[in-house]
C-alpha cells in the first residue's frame, strides 16, 4: 500500500542502499575500511545501478568505488564508467553554452545569475563532472525576460513552454541541434506554491566561481541553501542528488552564517523548509550539523517524519510509485493515494498552524469544485454547484472505499496539528 502511516518506522537498509549512501557520503575521502567491509556482502548490482542512476549520483559512486574496481564485476565497472563519461561530456557541453549565454546577456545589459547546473557543480564539488546536470538555469530580472528570450531565439533557441505567465516561475527554451534546455527563472517558485516567495528574487549576496576560466556569479551560501531547500521541497526531495548538494554546501562553507539563513527562511515563514534538508543529510547521509542547528532540527518532530518518508521513496524499488513523479503510469487508485501522500507532505512542511489550516481549506475547496468533465456531463452543476459538494464525498468513497476516505482524513488532520 502506497499510503504511509503517519508514524513511519525506519526500515533497515539493504546492502545496496548502505553502499549507495556510503559512496555519496565519502566520495571525497580516501578509500576506507568501512566501504571495503560493505563490499564483502552479497550485492544486487543491477538494483544498485538502478538506484544510483535514478538518484543521479553515478559520478559520486564511481569516484568512491574506483579504488575497489578489482572487487566489483567488470560489467558493473564498465557500465558506471560509460555513464560517467557521458555525464562529463554533457556537463562540458552545458558549461560552454552557459558561459556563452552569460556573456551574451552581459553584453546586452541583461541582469542574470546562474543557478544550479555547471556553476553549482564547480562551486560545490570543484569538478564539473561530479554533479549530474540536466539543463541550464539562470535567474533573470523579470522585466528583462522577454528581451533575454529574444536574444536566445536569435541564436536559434525555440520556446518549449507556453508564452510566459507571471504566475509561473520560468520560461523554457531549447536549442534544437544540441537539445540543451535553458530555464530563464524570474521567481523562486510558482505563485500557487508560495505567493510571497514568488514575488521575491534573491539578489542580495553573490559569490563567484571560475567556469572554463570565466568568472561567473552564483548566489551566496545562505541564499543558495534556501534556494536548494525550496527546490527540493517543490519536488518532495525525491532525488538523492539534491541532498548531496546540501551536504557539499555545508562542507564547502563551514562558516555559513546560520543566523542569516534562518532569518531569510523566517522572512517567508519557511523555517521548516530550510531545516528539512538538514535533517535529511543528518539522518540519511550521516552529516554532523553544528550543535545549535542540530538542536533546532531535533526539536521539530515533523522533520523526522518527513525525512523518513523521503528516505523511503529514495530507495523505493518501483519508481512508478514515487509520489512526486507526476508522469508515472499509475492506476486510478494508486494515483489517488500518491496524490494524498504529496498533499500530506506539503501540509506537514508548513511552519504555522494558520498556514496549514489555509492549505487544508484550499484542498477542500479544490476537491469540492466540479471540473470541466463534470460540468459537461452534468450541466445542472453549473447552476447548483452545492449539489456537487454534497455528492462528491460519496463519489470518492464509492471509487476508493470508505477506508481510503477515513485514512486520508486522519492523515490530513494529524499533519494539520503538527
Amino acid at each position: 500500500m502506497l499510503l504511509l502511516r503517519i508514524q513511519m518506522q525506519p526500515m533497515p537498509l539493504a546492502t545496496e542502499e548502505k553502499l549507495l549512501i556510503h559512496c555519496v557520503s565519502n566520495f571525497d575521502t580516501p578509500a576506507d575500511s568501512e566501504l571495503s567491509k560493505i563490499l564483502e556482502n552479497r550485492i544486487a548490482w543491477d538494483r544498485f545501478l538502478v538506484l544510483a542512476e535514478r538518484n543521479e549520483v553515478v559520478s559520486l559512486v564511481y569516484t568512491s568505488l574506483n579504488p575497489f574496481r578489482a572487487r566489483i564485476p567488470a560489467n558493473v565497472v564498465k557500465t558506471i564508467q560509460l555513464q560517467c563519461e557521458s555525464i562529463a561530456a554533457w556537463n562540458l557541453c552545458l558549461a560552454v553554452e552557459l558561459v556563452s549565454l552569460w556573456q551574451l546577456f552581459q553584453k546586452n545589459g541583461i541582469r542574470a545569475i546562474p543557478y544550479k547546473g555547471p556553476a553549482l557543480a564547480v562551486g560545490l564539488y570543484s569538478q564539473l563532472s561530479l554533479r549530474h546536470c540536466r539543463d541550464l538555469d539562470l535567474f533573470v530580472d523579470r522585466n528583462q525576460i522577454s528581451e533575454a528570450a529574444q536574444l536566445m531565439e536569435s541564436r536559434g533557441y525555440q520556446k518549449v513552454s507556453a508564452p510566459w505567465a507571471r504566475s509561473e516561475k520560468d520560461l523554457v527554451l531549447q536549442e534544437p541541434l544540441t537539445g540543451i534546455h535553458v530555464e530563464l527563472h524570474w521567481a523562486v517558485c510558482e505563485l500557487e506554491f508560495d505567493p510571497e516567495l514568488h514575488r521575491t528574487t534573491l539578489w542580495s549576496r553573490r559569490n563567484t566561481v571560475q567556469l572554463l576560466d570565466t568568472p561567473l556569479p552564483i548566489p551566496g551560501p545562505e541564499e543558495m541553501l534556501f534556494l536548494l531547500a525550496v527546490h527540493g521541497m517543490r519536488h518532495s526531495w525525491n532525488c538523492l542528488k539534491w541532498s548531496c548538494d546540501v551536504r557539499q554546501l555545508l562542507k564547502t562553507y563551514p562558516e555559513l552564517n546560520w543566523d542569516a539563513a534562518l532569518h531569510l527562511a523566517d522572512r517567508f515563514s519557511r523555517r521548516r523548509t530550510l531545516l528539512l534538508p538538514l535533517e535529511v543529510v543528518q539522518s540519511v547521509l550521516r552529516v554532523s550539523l553544528p550543535p545549535a542547528t542540530r538542536l533546532l532540527v531535533d526539536n521539530d518532530p515533523s522533520l523526522s517524519i518527513l525525512a523518513k518518508q523521503i528516505s523511503h521513496h529514495l530507495f523505493a524499488d518501483n519508481p512508478d510509485l514515487l509520489p512526486a513523479r507526476e508522469d508515472s503510469l499509475l492506476s486510478c487508485r494508486e494515483a489517488a493515494e500518491a496524490d494524498v501522500v504529496r498533499k500530506v507532505f506539503r501540509l506537514r512542511s508548513k511552519d504555522r498552524l494558520t498556514q496549514r489550516f489555509a492549505f487544508c481549506l484550499k484542498l477542500v475547496w479544490d476537491f469540492l469544485q466540479p471540473d470541466a468533465n463534470d460540468l459537461n456531463s452534468r450541466p445542472v452543476l453549473s447552476n447548483i454547484r452545492i449539489l456537487y459538494w454534497v455528492i462528491q464525498p460519496f463519489r470518492l468513497a464509492r471509487a476508493h472505499g470508505v477506508l481510503f476516505v477515513f485514512r486520508t482524513s486522519r492523515q490530513l488532520l494529524a499533519a494539520l496539528m503538527r
